[in-house]
């Protein structure tokens, strides 16, 4: 992957009469440049580094200057090393959720912002009703039989959690927001869902919109649960396979609502809110005695939100059972099989 600028690193730039960092500028016309590291390492870089980290983003070559091309290499290295910037596509970050960058997302999209308007007005009805459409026809027609299809069943899954994706990348396409890549999720080095990043210091605060972005994955679980149960009928002879898919995604909607960290609950959550993070700000209120006791003398407002972040904090832990039963599962059935056929 091309040199792309860290998470976390912050740029910095002054005229020297005013950089916080120099006690005696010999050149007051000189403008200083500094980056911070995420472990927050500071160091002074000369201009040209400066503007290249800026437009560091994946897409291409770093865009050095071409007198200092042929010492390429050897910058990179060391941007590398000092935690400026990554060549690898595994993402690490300091919370154990790391992630493997797919692709990086074009800075020029196609011109689709009006159809990924409409769809963003249409998802949030369109995608209960049809699930309530497969719901009532499942109990008018009851049917039994139909086989289960592995391998059909495994494309579905995958593409359930393809579209999801997709979801998100068209609500960000819809309001204009900076994307920067598709990523599939690691708690530690385990596989844990995907995501669609981007620039979040340039996503203009707009709450309906950061909460629509935020739940167009999940509304596009719901629409293909019920367009999986709508199949079951229409094509019998795959009626359990359609069906395991539908439940499916109902439980991606169920988990990914949930309002835990990285999950699109709490990024919706958070914007309602107002804050960066629902998980965060709970996890600061229950922490504090203080805190805790001005919302009991808050009345029933306060009391509310004590039960909105005791339950934020309880899907923290839901969070990670399910992780854990998603990681050990496969291992008892391994276990199973050899035990039934052995």
């Amino acid at each position: 992957m091309y040199p792309m600028l860290r998470e976390g690193v912050e740029l910095e730039q002054y005229e020297a009469s005013e950089d916080p960092y120099a006690d005696f500028p010999e050149n007051l016309d000189a403008v200083h440049c500094y980056a911070e590291n995420p472990d927050g390492d500071l160091f002074a870089i000369d201009a040209d580094i400066f503007h290249a980290l800026l437009h560091a983003d994946g897409r291409g070559p770093l865009p050095l200057p071409p007198s200092l091309l042929d010492d390429a290499d050897d910058i990179i290295s060391e941007l590398v090393s000092d935690g400026l910037l990554q060549t690898s596509r595994f993402v690490k970050s300091g919370d154990r959720i790391n992630r493997f960058v797919l692709f990086l997302i074009p800075e020029r999209t196609p011109n689709i912002a009006s159809l990924c308007r409409g769809i963003q007005l249409t998802l949030p009805i369109a995608a209960p009703l049809l699930l309530a459409a497969g719901f009532l026809l499942q109990f008018f027609y009851p049917a039994t039989g139909g086989a289960f299809v592995l391998p059909l069943y495994y494309a579905l899954f995958f593409l359930s959690l393809f579209l999801h994706e997709i979801g998100h990348l068209a609500a960000g396409f819809a309001y204009g927001y900076p994307l920067r890549d598709l990523s599939i999720l690691f708690l530690g080095y385990f596989p844990i869902g995907a995501c669609v990043a981007c620039q979040a210091e340039e996503v203009p605060h707009r709450p309906k919109e950061e909460i629509q972005f935020s739940l167009a994955g999940v509304e596009v679980n719901l629409l293909l649960a019920g367009i999986f149960l709508l199949l079951s009928l229409l094509v019998p002879a795959a009626r359990e396979t359609f069906r395991e898919a539908s439940l499916t995604n109902i439980l991606l909607f169920s988990v990914n609502i949930l309002p835990a960290s990285h999950l699109d609950g709490e990024a919706a959550l958070s914007a309602l809110l107002g804050v960066e993070s629902a998980s965060d700000t709970a996890r600061l209120w229950l922490q504090s005695g203080r805190r805790r006791r001005k919302l009991l003398h808050e009345g029933a407002r306060g009391i509310g939100f004590l039960f909105l972040f005791l339950f934020v904090r309880l899907a923290q832990v839901l969070l990670f059972v399910v992780i854990a039963v998603d990681i050990i599962s496969p291992v008892f059935s391994m276990a199973a099989l050899l035990w039934r056929y052995t």
